[in-house]
């Protein structure tokens, strides 16, 4: 009789089991945005901190050395000669990337370069990539100089990939980098893009003249730069330093194949004539501006449609990408409005 009166137990019907996990679906669906944005966030957070890292590592070079470092090194071994193909161009320099490894936790990678010679040439004025320790050495990967938005991994393995090969066909797998120094209006030097005048960053001097270059190369970060404060005319507050570049071109076709970025290299570049690590050009064309179609340009992976930069002054800023052409020329130019101390007018080109 007690087992008659036993009170009956119902399960879960098949479509209440299917409406419980449309819920959580429903539940989940509407998290996981959050949860990615939150996620992105804190890389863009974090990538404006790594940059804000290196700004301070150049800051402090400048007050040990009283100037910036170079944009690329080539004071001796590697002096280009101004024409695009000739031997020195190809040529791999050490970068401002290098310079900074002692001001910014990192003097155990600087001394393995510093220890290295090629022959009876010495750092910094060998080339790395030749050099069979060095370029070992290269390939290490530092956290500071990678946006952690920025997928393709610790080595760079997107530049100087044949037309139309993926990244892994790449033969420089260097220690990446996705923040490059600012060159000014003549970043690109000569790389097949055009324009009136051509951009280069160091002319050829004519007639043992050096002015031609020095008016050309309006950014702190040059070929040989030897920036000093004082050369800022504009103000280190209004002077952009360094910016991102991130390492998405899946797939090259050519230097405007709007099919992302080649990130760069921390150690420098392998020719003077591509603006790797140390070179962005930051002309008034849409083409180079903010996520333009120009793959040695600025660029990120951030949300939000811009790019952190650092200015000379050591802030750090995020700047969108339908920013002015002309502001964004003028923001790279360090003496835009005044004469430096070569007494070349600013805008002479």
């Amino acid at each position: 009789m007690q087992a008659l009166l036993r009170p009956r137990r119902h399960g879960f019907t098949l479509v209440e089991l299917l409406v419980v996990i449309a819920i959580i679906a429903t539940l989940i669906g509407l998290l996981l945005p959050a949860v990615q944005s939150a996620r992105e966030a804190a890389r863009r957070m974090q990538c404006a901190n790594n940059i804000k890292q290196l700004g301070l590592g150049i800051a402090n070079y400048a007050s040990a050395k009283k100037r910036f470092p170079p944009g690329s090194q080539y004071d001796e071994g590697v002096t280009p000669t101004g024409t695009l193909g000739a031997s020195s161009h190809g040529a791999a320099t050490f970068g401002w990337g290098t310079f900074i490894l002692p001001f910014s936790e990192s003097n155990d990678v600087y001394s393995q370069f510093n220890a290295i010679t090629s022959g009876t040439v010495k750092f910094p004025n060998y080339d790395w990539e030749k050099t069979a320790a060095a370029a070992t050495v290269a390939k290490n990967s530092i956290s500071a100089f990678m946006c952690p938005s920025d997928v393709m991994g610790p080595l760079n393995v997107t530049s100087n990939r044949a037309t139309g090969a993926d990244p892994q066909s790449g033969k420089d797998p260097y220690g990446k980098s996705n923040y490059v120094g600012v060159a000014g209006y003549s970043g690109a030097e000569d790389a097949v893009v055009g324009g009136t005048p051509p951009l280069v960053f160091r002319p050829a001097v004519v007639g043992g003249d050096p002015s031609g270059e020095i008016a050309r190369r309006k950014g702190v970060f040059g070929g040989g730069s030897k920036t000093k404060i004082s050369d800022i005319v504009d103000g280190t507050s209004k002077t952009l330093l360094l910016v991102e570049r991130d390492g998405s071109n899946v797939r090259r076709e050519n230097y405007l194949d709007g099919l992302g970025k080649d990130g760069s290299w921390w150690t420098g570049s392998t020719r003077l004539a591509w603006p790797k690590t140390h070179l962005t050009n930051v002309n008034a064309n849409a083409t180079w501006l903010i996520n333009g179609t120009y793959r040695f340009g600025t660029g990120s992976l951030h949300t939000g449609n811009g790019t952190n930069a650092a200015f000379a002054d050591g802030h750090v800023q995020w700047i969108i990408d339908n920013i002015d052409g002309s502001t964004w020329e003028t923001l790279g130019g360090m003496a835009d409005s005044g004469v430096d101390r070569n007494g070349i007018q600013a805008g002479t080109y």
